[in-house]
């Protein structure tokens, strides 16, 4: 398939992200939703950057990672600005939004069978009255972005408003794939995104790291909650806090300073990387 025709595909995929995770579902069932399809936004970054697309890449990835979150803030933005122009509408919007919010925040839906057929009736009344103001939080949205200035009502940021979080320094993004390991720079005064490859780093390694770390807090009763995944694993990695630390920054952290052209001072101090 040709690199073209996939991130095509990709941009559809990401489109249709926001109606798998429906804001007429709780909160519990939309994380579930996204879990089932896979990590979409890494393979697709992953694609657009083997296609040095850059910033399309960096757009997917902060899509990617906060579908539900990006949700909730939606819920939450200020409509001064709408208010001025639309008051009764922006009433409405603020309304609903509450509404969803309280709605979404509730447990996911289950049938106990010791619940009468009146109290799962009220089960379902609910379900309902929740997918009803989703359907009435998306006609408000749709009817605010038809009033002249207000096109761009909730939707999700562009690439140069990203460009404003680089304004106190640079902001890196790592995305690692089976496929390739990079890191994604905006750096403030430069107006494209800077693109460093980890060569010195993979999928497989970012896992080996993963399960050190997890071995470590296991054994120092960092993580009870994870006991019984813990024990389920067969074999150990050994590694120290440092090992990881050193793994870390010779194949991350160094790659992305040197490119960025920082200089940095350090010692050893007991075994540590003290800066």
């Amino acid at each position: 398939m040709q690199i073209s025709s996939a991130l095509e595909g990709y941009a559809v995929a990401f489109d249709l992200l926001p109606q798998v995770a429906w804001t007429g579902q709780t909160i519990l069932a939309r994380h579930s939703e996204l879990e089932s399809i896979g990590n979409v936004a890494s393979e697709a970054a992953a694609a657009a950057i083997s296609a040095e697309q850059f910033d399309t890449a960096l757009e997917w990835l902060e899509r990617g990672r906060s579908v539900v979150w990006n949700q909730l803030l939606q819920l939450r933005t200020p409509v001064d600005a709408l208010r001025e122009v639309e008051p009764i509408l922006a009433d409405d919007v603020l309304r609903v939004s509450k509404a969803l919010e309280h709605a979404g925040s509730r447990g996911m839906e289950t049938r106990d069978p010791s619940t009468s057929s009146d109290q799962q009736l009220s089960m379902e009344e609910i379900a309902q009255g929740h997918r009803r103001l989703a359907e009435e939080w998306e006609m408000l949205v749709k009817k605010t972005r038809s009033i002249p200035g207000f096109n761009d009502f909730l939707r999700l940021k562009k690439l140069a408003q990203l460009y404003n979080a680089a304004d106190a320094g640079p902001v890196v993004v790592i995305n690692v794939h089976k496929r390739r390991c990079d890191a994604l720079v905006l750096i403030s005064g430069l107006d494209e995104v800077t693109h460093i490859p980890l060569d010195c780093f993979s999928y497989e390694k970012a896992r080996e790291l993963q399960q050190s770390i997890n071995e470590l807090l296991f054994a120092g009763h960092v993580r009870a909650r994870e006991a019984r995944a813990m024990r389920r694993v067969t074999t150990t990695t050994g590694a120290s806090f440092p090992s990881i630390l050193s793994d870390l920054w010779s194949c991350i952290v160094k790659p992305v300073l040197d490119c960025c052209a920082f200089t940095v001072s350090y010692l050893i101090l007991n075994d540590f990387l003290v800066q």
